[in-house]
């Protein structure tokens, strides 16, 4: 089916701008036929999924006008595609146009990290809503995403460091799945493409922090007479160096391939990225937390404003810079 501007007025204002731009009619791609089956029923939602697949079957579409109105469609009406006998296909077929978009907007990494949010966000949803009945149906095509997923690790590393550093729910949509299988332990379920995914996540988070200066000895360098009679270096411990090689250890350790769900349960015990970026908010006020002895007492502020000038100097503790910055203003 083609469609020319005037003939969708409902049209959204990225469509209409689209179609302003190019010559003739736009076609929608048939591979979205299942989508628009599903919900042909509901006149309301048949309408809006038409002008969203004119808009993505576009050949200018605009990524940065489409993944809102997708991310808040797919959320809204997961419900309808989840019951549907289709709806496996469905689920499968909205990921694929994420992936469209992020192939399409690779040198704009803004836009990539508010695709994969989007896309992550719409997964963890649908992992949420299932029962043990209804998660063997998506076996298949969860295997396939988690495998497009870790994919990105070569394809698109941008992509993959967003889900290594910002706050995205893979460990939490792969607790759900264990939990779910453990219901139903009688019945297969392939978690490799998940065990590997994680496992790639994890070993990308470690050798980043492994790559920044290690925060123990740095911290007692920089500290200098502020750290005489310091007996606080234990709360440096569970970010130094020593601590994230040996996670990285017990990482490589961890057998997936003989033990996929087993393999899987062991990753998730580790260490994520926001684990240890909230070990780093902590720390400053643990440091002025113990009680000091009054010639330590001057030294206690000194300290913590050195290791919120360390937070606020360490690329992957971004997602804590501006309440770092407030506790600062707040301490000088």
């Amino acid at each position: 089916m083609s469609v020319e501007p005037s003939l969708l007025p409902l049209a959204s204002d990225a469509l209409k701008a689209n179609l302003r731009e190019t010559a003739g009619p736009v076609v929608i791609n048939p591979v979205y036929v299942p989508l628009q089956d599903i919900i042909r029923r509901y006149q309301g939602l048949s309408v809006k999924l038409e002008s969203l697949l004119y808009e993505i079957s576009h050949p200018y579409r605009n990524w940065k006008l489409i993944i809102p109105e997708l991310r808040a469609f797919v959320l809204k009406n997961l419900n309808h595609y989840r019951e549907h006998e289709d709806g496996p296909r469905a689920f499968s077929l909205f990921m694929g146009i994420f992936f469209d978009a992020l192939k399409d907007s690779r040198k704009n990494n803004q836009l990539l990290s508010r695709i994969i949010e989007a896309m992550l966000a719409y997964a963890d949803k649908l992992i949420q809503s299932l029962d043990v009945s209804t998660l063997f149906r998506f076996e298949q095509e969860f295997s396939e995403f988690f495998k497009r997923l870790q994919k990105l690790d070569i394809t698109n590393p941008p992509v993959m460091l967003s889900m290594v550093q910002g706050h995205h729910p893979v460990r939490k949509m792969a607790q759900q799945l264990i939990a779910l299988r453990k219901q139903n332990p009688e019945q297969s379920f392939d978690f490799h493409a998940l065990a590997l995914l994680m496992r790639t996540i994890l070993q990308r988070n470690y050798e980043y922090w492994l790559s920044e200066e290690d925060p123990l000895p740095w911290f007692l360098k920089q500290c200098g007479d502020y750290c005489q009679d310091w007996h606080g270096r234990q709360l440096l411990s569970s970010i130094s160096h020593e601590h994230i090689r040996e996670c990285l250890q017990v990482l490589k350790s961890i057998d997936i391939d003989q033990h996929g769900q087993e393999g899987l349960e062991a990753i998730v015990t580790l260490p994520n990225h926001m684990d240890i970026v909230r070990l780093y908010k902590d720390i400053p006020a643990q440091m002025i937390a113990d009680p000091v002895s009054e010639i330590e007492a001057r030294f206690v502020e000194n300290r913590k404003l050195l290791f919120l000038f360390r937070i606020m100097d360490t690329k992957g503790l971004s997602l804590i810079h501006e309440e770092t910055l407030r506790e600062i203003n707040r301490s000088l």
